[in-house]
């Protein structure tokens, strides 16, 4: 049901629990204004012993929807503020990266091109000691390229850690974002070249595959 329906269901409610009483004290009693005061305070006394536990309930409601609302507008904004740090601390790895990775590697190669040389390769050739020794000597002589991939990943994992709106949006955003600021091969070269390095630390999930 949705939630516009809920509420047209709340309304209807509301309106027979406060109008049905009236009703069935007319109907019983029939309709007429009398003069005699001890009739009012029967009345009033009726009126009060019925209206009071349904305007009290009522009340719990708007107090329990409110409760409700403000909840949801507190996860709202952790939710934001959570994300917004994120991809602040997302868009400061990837330019700290991104101007690393330009520098020279040697008289030939940039280490960009290098890593994309070296380790954009298939699974079996990841898998292969030499890859791996190459990965851990870079690795050694270059550690910032390593050290800001891994303060990346847990960001990436956070924003990944709930499928559902805007988690996904902004996970897919981020990836994308860092796709196209390093370049995709060069994100998978410096995945396997994290995998090598870290033992496989994630488990076999990255989030940059080579297409074969």
């Amino acid at each position: 049901m949705s939630d516009k329906a809920k509420k047209k269901l709340a309304q209807l409610i509301i309106f027979i629990a406060l109008w049905l009483p009236i009703v069935l004290y007319t109907y019983k009693f029939g309709f007429s204004l009398s003069s005699d005061h001890n009739v009012w305070a029967e009345f009033g006394s009726i009126l009060s012993g019925i209206y009071s536990p349904i305007i009290a309930f009522i009340a719990l409601l708007i107090l329990a929807n409110q409760a409700r609302m403000q909840l949801s507008m507190d996860k709202h904004q952790h939710d934001s503020s959570f994300i917004e740090r994120n991809r602040n601390d997302l868009d400061f790895y990837i330019d700290k990266l991104e101007s690393y990775l330009e520098k020279n590697y040697d008289e030939k190669l940039s280490i960009k091109q290098y890593l994309i040389l070296n380790f954009n390769v298939s699974n079996d050739e990841l898998l292969e000691e030499k890859t791996k020794v190459k990965a851990k000597a870079f690795a050694f002589s270059h550690p910032q390229v390593v050290d800001i991939w891994s303060a990346i990943y847990p960001i990436l994992i956070g924003l990944d850690s709930q499928k559902k709106y805007p988690y996904v949006h902004n996970f897919e955003s981020s990836i994308l974002r860092i796709s196209s600021c390093l370049y995709f091969g060069t994100c998978v070269a410096i995945d396997n070249l994290y995998r090598c390095v870290s033992n496989d630390m994630q488990n076999g999930k990255y989030y940059f595959r080579r297409m074969e």
